[in-house]
């Protein structure tokens, strides 16, 4: 839903107006089909999905089971159940998964097989996420902090939202809720809140990314 140059918002209201003057007649299918992925998870941030245009909603980090689900319910027929039809072949759904509750361990930075599961269990995947996290992590925090030492909260907002799907995708909570609040401190354009945050998350995602470089190194075994 955000994107740098034209947001999710915008661009389904766009497609919904270029559908109603008939402009997009060469699809197969209009209205084309749209689910928001967004980290958000905010209050309100359904409801401005659906009320842009789009189809369905589905928060980040994405479970597969529920992006099928919300696949399912817009291309099954309305007047028929989606289990009935599921059953039958009609409209395929992806087998359900047994939910696996969240590590009751609080003192570890990462849920390791939360992490996993974020990646359809294949640890190489999970390898991969976790590489591409450390490589960037200097440069999103030396842009953060310019940022805020600039007044330029709409870019600080930015990073701390990517950061915050980032850490999300990683199964990491700690920062992924510093990186939250410091995402909101910036959209309210609160620069000492916003800069004591940084400083908060700063450690956190050190550590993450000390854990991160453990996992590569196969110094970590994820219980499966």
């Amino acid at each position: 839903v955000q994107m740098p140059e034209m947001d999710g918002l915008t661009a389904t209201r766009k497609l919904r107006r270029l559908e109603t003057e008939g402009k997009l007649v060469h699809f197969t299918r209009t209205p084309i089909p749209i689910i928001a992925m967004t980290a958000h998870a905010m209050k309100g941030d359904r409801d401005r999905c659906l009320d842009a245009g789009m189809n369905s909603y589905v928060s980040k980090p994405i479970r597969s089971q529920l992006l099928y689900d919300a696949i399912a319910e817009i291309f099954c027929e309305p007047d028929e159940d989606i289990g009935e039809k599921a059953s039958s072949g009609s409209c395929k759904r992806a087998p359900t998964t047994e939910r696996r509750s969240k590590s009751p361990a609080t003192d570890t930075l990462v849920d390791w097989p939360e992490a996993l599961a974020n990646c359809a269990g294949d640890l190489e995947l999970l390898k991969d996420v976790a590489a591409a996290f450390s490589q960037e992590l200097p440069k999103h925090l030396d842009d953060l902090r310019n940022a805020l030492e600039n007044g330029i909260f709409t870019e600080a907002q930015r990073i701390a939202h990517l950061l915050k799907g980032a850490c999300a995708n990683l199964a990491a909570s700690r920062p992924r809720d510093r990186a939250f609040q410091l995402e909101q401190q910036a959209e309210q354009g609160d620069r000492w809140k916003a800069s004591e945050l940084l400083e908060e998350l700063r450690p956190l995602l050190m550590d993450l990314d000390a854990a991160l470089r453990d996992l590569q190194n196969d110094a970590i075994r994820i219980p499966h």
